[in-house]
């Protein structure tokens, strides 16, 4: 079974990763990301090609992030359910608190449905 990606969507409807995506990057950056989340959703055995590829990381219980250098693309499992939470350019090896609390946050609403 493919796993299919989707954007958390806030109740008002919208998608804050999402439109980042169209809104904020340059064609180039749209391609590397897409690809990205192609990759997840070609995987059929629960992503762990990826993981093995270092392409993907666990950060911590039910967060993950893919690495489409310089992006990162930070998502939870839920459902069989690929759910992209937010989208950074990574700049440092550290996550900023804010965005790793902006996370969780979403991770929990999406566990919590």
């Amino acid at each position: 079974m493919l796993m299919e990606v989707k954007f958390y969507r806030r109740e008002r409807g919208d998608s804050p990763a999402e439109e980042f995506i169209k809104n904020n990057l340059q064609n180039k950056d749209k391609k590397k990301i897409i690809r990205a989340l192609k990759r997840v959703e070609e995987q059929a055995d629960g992503l762990s090609n990826i993981f093995k590829s270092k392409y993907a990381e666990k950060l911590e219980e039910d967060i993950f992030e893919l690495r489409p250098l310089p992006w990162r693309i930070f998502f939870t499992i839920k459902g069989g359910f690929c759910w992209v939470m937010h989208i950074i350019l990574k700049k440092t090896n550290k996550i900023p608190l804010n965005v790793f609390d902006k996370i969780r946050a979403i991770k929990n609403l999406i566990h919590n449905k």
